[in-house]
């Protein structure tokens, strides 16, 4: 849990520095990963917003957030 949290600090510098899809959806995953499922949803959803404004394939992050959402 230390490690997840050493880099969940780093993602979200990386976040600070460059707020785009490919970053978004590591932070959202690193959050799901340590049971942060509020965060983690919301993080997903605008990673998912931001990707598809890039034109990126969001489908795995769409698929991340149902397994947050399913998280209890």
């Amino acid at each position: 849990k230390a490690t997840l949290e050493l880099a969940i600090s780093w993602i979200k510098k990386s976040v600070e520095l460059q707020n785009e899809y490919y970053n978004n959806d590591t932070y959202a995953a690193l959050l799901y990963k340590i049971g942060n499922k509020p965060e983690a949803i919301s993080v997903a959803n605008k990673a998912i917003g931001l990707g598809k404004k890039e034109g990126s394939d969001v489908t795995e992050t769409q698929k991340l957030l149902v397994k947050i959402k399913a998280l209890k």
